[in-house]
């Protein structure tokens, strides 16, 4: 067994109590509605800013005669239609959190809106199709990828939360769990992926004897106090009270984002920004793999052009300020292409560079000390 899995399996048991005292994750099995609703409001806050919006959301179509148990996309949709788009639905059910921490960011209202219409352009439209489509090999991939699509999205983490929410065992990486897992196998929290926070979660679970997703809620429950205070309910994801993002309102009961630009964005935060990019200009149709490929090549030999035929030493010098900037332009369009084209493939950029650079490692080892 995995060395990082047993230390994994060491701490779930020394800090989560015995395994069959785990409480599941009950989510919503007959509303794919509030399923979509919690999944793309939890990320950010405290759980309880998503519990208002839920709250609301009920009350609002249970006041309509409504049954938001029960709830599909075409209902969600109807109550966007009803409030007179995003901007009512945020004045009467949601709150103005963003997807993102900038100022500029979507507001969460916003992709609620877009996922369900995407979804819905796929057939979907109840909990029971949603869940036989990604029981279907043939249409999984293509219902991830096009929530992925979803404004600010991208990075696979509310799609994880979604498909637990709708009764499909997986992990939700988000910041709680991976935390718990590098101190768990004692490395820093930078040094730990989604992705490999996600692996070892999976086969400890599989140890364990319990569903991934009920040792994802245990952690959670751990890391967020829920397992000690039975006030806190549901589960509440990507919340930590020192998180320099975050302003909490003065009794705690909803959260604005604050833009942190000081920060240096992550590659997450400028892919997502990209992609809204792309969507509020109905540019997607144009963005195919192909096509910006040519557009990566065009900006890559403009860059070039600004340094051909110079010498070593020339090519070095960046101290002319308008030298700079030209060359700092042209970076910027390479890197955003390439960003771009990585986007569209589903590949994570950050997670191929760093496996690469560890096979290089092994492949061009460091000379000997003489």
């Amino acid at each position: 067994m995995d060395t990082d899995v047993t230390k994994l399996i060491s701490a779930s048991r020394a800090n989560l109590g015995a395994p069959d005292s785990w409480p599941a994750i009950v989510g919503y099995p007959e509303s794919l509605a509030l399923c979509v609703i919690d999944a793309i409001q939890s990320t950010g806050p405290t759980y309880v800013s998503v519990v208002n919006v839920l709250s609301r959301y009920r009350n609002y179509r249970t006041a309509a005669g409504a049954n938001p148990e029960t709830d599909g996309l075409k209902e969600l949709i109807s109550t966007f239609d009803q409030l007179g788009g995003v901007d009512g639905w945020i004045e009467t059910i949601g709150n103005r959190n963003r997807t993102f921490s900038r100022a500029h960011a979507p507001y969460k209202a916003e992709a609620i809106w877009d996922a369900a219409g995407r979804l819905q352009a796929l057939g979907i439209d109840t909990i029971q199709d949603f869940r036989a489509a990604v029981a279907n090999p043939a249409q999984a991939d293509v219902v991830e990828r096009t929530w992925r699509t979803v404004v600010s999205q991208a990075s696979g983490v509310t799609w994880s939360y979604v498909l637990m929410l709708a009764g499909h065992d997986g992990v939700k990486t988000d910041r709680m769990i991976v935390r718990f897992v590098a101190a768990a196998v004692g490395r820093r929290v930078a040094d730990v992926t989604n992705a490999e926070a996600g692996r070892l979660v999976r086969e400890a679970a599989a140890e364990l004897g319990v569903p991934a997703s009920t040792l994802d809620h245990a952690i959670w429950r751990y890391q967020s106090g829920a397992a000690r205070n039975p006030d806190v309910a549901g589960d509440a994801r990507d919340w930590d009270p020192n998180d320099e993002d975050l302003i909490r309102s003065e009794d705690g009961s909803e959260l604005e984002v604050e833009p942190h630009s000081e920060r240096a964005p992550t590659l997450g935060y400028l892919t997502d920004r990209l992609a809204e990019f792309a969507r509020r200009r109905d540019w997607e149709k144009f963005h195919h793999p192909k096509n910006l490929l040519l557009a990566l090549t065009g900006e890559l030999g403009e860059l070039a052009t600004l340094f051909q035929w110079e010498s070593d030493e020339a090519s070095r010098d960046m101290s002319d300020p308008g030298r700079r900037s030209l060359v700092e332009d042209e970076l910027a369009d390479v890197f955003i292409y390439l960003l771009r084209l990585a986007d569209v493939l589903g590949v994570d950029l950050a997670k191929v560079a760093e496996a690469k650079i560890d096979r290089n490692e092994h492949r061009f080892p460091p000379p000997a000390p003489n």
